[in-house]
């Protein structure tokens, strides 16, 4: 729907779309993201980063990953965690996902959609997704009016940050946060294989140890196996 307003004209730079209930959302790889009505946050917001470069259009899902981060973890409660690309998860549950899109005009990012889709007030979930919500992590209802208001504050935050050449500064962050880092798994590429994350290089692929050797991939070449 974004997508389609934005061809339009009918959005402007800043603009946020929300939705009360998706049932097909899209994320990566084709996943889809359900969600019950009233009960979560699925909303897209608009932005025009023309000074960022199409070779580093992931820092777009660094400062997103790390506002979602920053917007709803509090004291006490240690485990919230990026998934590369931009998944968050808490304690191996998925809590929220991100997709963005964006459009090239000559040698910049002449606009980006940011789709975002955060389990809120939500309890029960099909078995066949890992999921969680805030509720479930804080025995607590919130009010999804606060949660959207505090993601825009802390994504203004790191998109200023990212504006005035703080990249470094948020990868380190980013990559502090990463699901799985520096820990022994099983992933799956062109085969199945044992490996250790140990981060992510300047254009957003991650970076794996396998048999004592540095491999990069990008998000359609590796799957998270256990």
């Amino acid at each position: 729907m974004a997508a389609n307003m934005l061809k339009q004209n009918l959005l402007s730079d800043g603009s946020i779309i929300i939705t009360d209930h998706q049932s097909s959302g899209r994320g990566q790889r084709g996943n889809t993201w359900n969600s019950e009505p009233n009960k979560n946050l699925t909303f897209s917001f608009v932005i025009k980063p023309s000074f960022i470069t199409p070779v580093h259009n992931f820092h777009l899902n660094i400062i997103t990953s790390l506002a979602l981060i920053e917007a709803v973890k509090q004291p006490g409660f240690p485990k919230f965690k990026i998934k590369w690309p931009n998944d968050i998860m808490y304690d191996h549950h998925k809590l929220a996902g991100i997709l963005i899109e964006n459009s090239i005009q000559s040698k910049h990012i002449d606009n980006s959609i940011i789709g975002i889709g955060l389990n809120v007030n939500q309890m029960n979930f099909d078995e066949t997704y890992k999921a969680t919500s805030l509720k479930t992590i804080f025995k607590k209802p919130f009010n999804t009016n606060d949660i959207l208001n505090r993601i825009l504050i802390q994504f203004e935050n790191t998109y200023f940050k990212l504006k005035n050449d703080g990249i470094e500064e948020l990868k380190k962050k980013y990559i502090s946060y990463q699901y799985w880092i520096n820990e022994e798994h099983t992933f799956k590429s062109s085969q199945t294989f044992e490996g250790i994350i140990t981060g992510i290089d300047d254009f957003g692929h991650l970076e794996v140890i396998i048999d004592g050797k540095k491999q990069k991939f990008d998000s359609k070449e590796i799957k998270y196996i256990k």
